[in-house]
Formats: structure tokens, C-alpha cells, sequence
């Protein structure tokens, strides 16, 4: 079974070079003057736009609460969320009340109508604050020039070298901060004399799961035959390389899994680890079931009638996150504190810390750790 829906493609973000650099200059001579380049402020503001539109899955997740913690701040606010289009379902009919505008790179080759009219949009509505929220370590030229057109007064972003001069107050960043990535996006608060500390940090979120894809989900969890059982959910894929555990692993972690006849395991997967998936579950027989091919919004579906997941550094990790999961971290390199969750019943395996191919043994401990734990507090029948 296909679980999907109709999905927009969108770029990759690049990191910044010195040819950036002069092009960021351009944007703002131009733009700036073209458009508009006011350090005034309305207190409090109005109209709010937060920019993340790398097509990443993880990196929109982890802005979340940025977004919750300036519906906190500004609960009259119109609080909107640029994001890229084949993520923007995951989003739409929050709690929070957050307008969520689909945006397409490629709309400027294969549609340059609405490409022209989305620009033409966020200028016209002129927004109070904008903040460019992506990665502290990379360069957007495409979030640089949003930023420009769509802000009237606050432009703020991370302090990038010469970058900064998109925004009228850049945020220092400090590459030795071992803050996890949800929480170092709140530092773009400082300029609006927020005190983040008084914010509910924590918390991931997604939208409202539509009717349609609740309904799929629901079929798909019969035909695993799953139903009445514990789940433990392996997410066995990463978009980057050197985050995926190998099959060795993998095959070690699940045939030493042991947990009670009321257990299952399903495993889930990306385009990149079909083939895993489907070779783990010859190796494990009827103690695992192969998921679905799914999207973003039906695997977060699917996570959801999990007991846990175990995953990788990648998006499906902090998706199992935003629905309320409890998670197993196998790391394969250091993350600095940034990518893993910690605490409040989650484990994580540092597999990068073993100097040969990282075997099991650190991760069956965790495993078995979550397992216990989520048996005494996992009710559903």
C-alpha cells in the first residue's frame, strides 16, 4: 500500500561563498531601496512572518516552537509560517492559529505567475517582523530575499558575516552552543525584548491530521495487522549518509529484541532504505511487519499509533517528536547536543563513539530501557 499525497519538488539550500556574499549586497542595495528598509517597529506587532523554506523535513519541525512562543507573546498577532510546499500540509489547521503559505522555488521556472504573485503578496502585506529562521551555519539567498521584500520593519536573522546586512538586527551566533536546535531558534526573540526562558521551550507540533489521511492510516494499521498490539517503530533511513546505521546493525538491534508476545515491530522507511527495510524483514520473520510507502503526512499518521520510535539522526525523528513519541536516538556521529532528545523518558545510543563499525550492544540497552518504560505507561489495549 502507496500512502500519499500530491507532492511540490524544492531545492536544496546551499552554504554561502564569497560569490554569495557580493549577491547579498546586491539584494539589499536593490531590494532594500526598491522595496522597503525601515528599523521602526509598531509595539506590539501586527502582522508576523517566520521563513523557513528548505525543503529539509526536520528543519520546519524544529521552528515550531519559535512559532508557539510568539503566539504566547502576541496572541492578537496574524502569525504566519512560510514553508516549503510539500511540507506545508504537515502544518495547516494548527491550535495556534498560524497562516500557513506554501512556497515553491521552482515556482519561478514552472509557474512564474504564481511565483509573481506570492512576491507580490508578501510586499503588499508589509509585515511588522520578519525573521529569517534557517540554519545559523548556512547561507539562503532565497530566504535572504524574502526577508527583504516581505519586511516593513523588524528583519531579523542569524549574524552571518556580511550576510547580516540583510536584516536590520542580526542575532549573534555561537557555533560552540550545545543547546538543542528547537531552543537556539527562540534566540531570535532577543530583538523583540523577549524573555525565552518564560516560553514553553519544549514542544514540537503539527497540524490537524485531515480526515482523508487519518482514514488511509487507519486501513493501512489493519492490513499490518497490528491492531491490539505495542508498537516499536523503526525508522531505518537518513537523507545524509553518514547518519544511516548499517545493515549489520540493524540486524543486530532487532533479532536481540525481545519484548513480550503482545509487541511488534514495524518498519518504516525512506526511497533510500526500501531495500533495508525489506531485507531486515525477511532476516526477522513474523516478529516485524513492513510498513507502508508513505509521505511526510502519513507517516507522521502512522507514528502517532506508535508505542516509540527508533530512528536515526533525520526529519522522521523529530516528526515522531511532534506527534508525541518517545524516541530512541541512534547516533552515528556527535551532534553537539543539537539534533538528539534527552530526558523526559527518551534514550539515545552514541554509536559515533565506538572507533570500529559501531555494534548493537549500547542500543539494545536503550531499547530495552524504552521498551520497560513504555509498558508501564502505554494503556492502549
Amino acid at each position: 500500500m502507496i500512502l500519499s499525497k500530491k507532492k511540490t519538488d524544492f531545492s536544496r539550500k546551499s552554504h554561502g561563498t564569497a560569490a554569495q556574499s557580493l549577491l547579498f549586497r546586491g539584494l539589499r542595495l536593490l531590494l532594500g531601496r526598491f522595496f522597503r528598509s525601515s528599523a521602526g517597529s509598531s509595539i506590539p506587532p501586527r502582522h508576523i512572518l517566520v521563513i523557513r523554506v528548505d525543503d529539509r523535513l526536520g528543519n520546519p519541525i524544529l521552528t515550531t516552537p519559535l512559532l508557539s512562543a510568539l503566539r504566547q507573546a502576541y496572541p492578537d498577532a496574524e502569525l504566519s509560517f512560510l514553508v516549503a510546499a510539500r511540507h506545508a500540509w504537515l502544518f495547516a489547521n494548527n491550535d495556534l492559529n498560524v497562516e500557513i503559505i506554501p512556497f515553491n522555488k521552482r515556482w519561478l521556472f514552472q509557474k512564474p505567475w504564481r511565483w509573481a504573485a506570492l512576491l507580490l503578496e508578501l510586499w503588499r502585506r508589509s509585515f511588522d517582523v520578519v525573521m529569517d529562521a534557517s540554519h545559523t551555519h548556512a547561507v539562503s539567498t532565497t530566504s535572504g530575499a524574502l526577508c527583504l521584500i516581505a519586511g516593513n520593519a523588524l528583519r531579523i536573522g542569524p549574524k552571518r558575516g556580511p550576510y547580516s546586512q540583510l536584516y536590520t538586527h542580526a542575532v549573534d551566533v555561537n557555533d560552540e552552543d550545545r543547546r538543542h536546535e528547537r531552543l537556539r531558534k527562540l534566540d531570535l526573540l532577543s530583538p523583540l525584548a523577549l524573555d525565552a526562558s518564560r516560553i514553553d521551550k519544549a514542544t514540537l507540533w503539527l497540524g490537524s491530521v485531515p480526515q482523508e489521511v487519518q482514514e488511509q492510516t487507519d486501513l493501512a494499521w489493519k492490513t499490518l495487522n497490528v491492531e491490539g498490539c505495542h508498537v516499536a517503530a523503526c525508522f531505518l533511513g537518513a537523507r545524509k549518509e553518514d547518519r544511516r546505521p548499517a545493515l549489520a546493525f540493524w540486524q543486530g538491534l532487532l533479532m536481540a529484541f525481545g519484548p513480550p508476545a503482545s509487541w511488534r515491530i514495524v518498519l518504516l522507511y525512506g526511497n533510500e532504505s526500501k531495500g533495508l527495510a525489506q531485507h531486515l524483514k525477511q532476516e526477522l520473520g513474523n516478529r516485524a511487519v513492513l510498513g507502508p510507502d508513505c509521505d511526510a503526512l502519513h507517516l507522521a499518521a502512522l507514528m502517532r499509533k506508535a508505542s516509540f520510535v527508533v530512528a536515526p539522526d533525520t526529519g522522521p525523528l523529530h516528526l515522531a517528536q511532534a506527534v508525541g513519541r518517545k524516541t530512541l536516538t541512534l547516533l552515528t556521529v556527535d551532534d553537539q547536543g543539537r539534533w538528539a532528545y534527552r530526558g523526559n523518558g527518551n534514550q539515545v545510543a552514541e554509536l559515533w563513539c565506538n572507533d570500529s563499525l559501531p555494534d548493537a550492544s549500547s542500543a539494545m540497552l536503550k531499547l530495552a530501557q524504552l521498551t520497560e518504560t513504555q509498558m508501564k505507561q502505554d494503556t492502549r489495549p
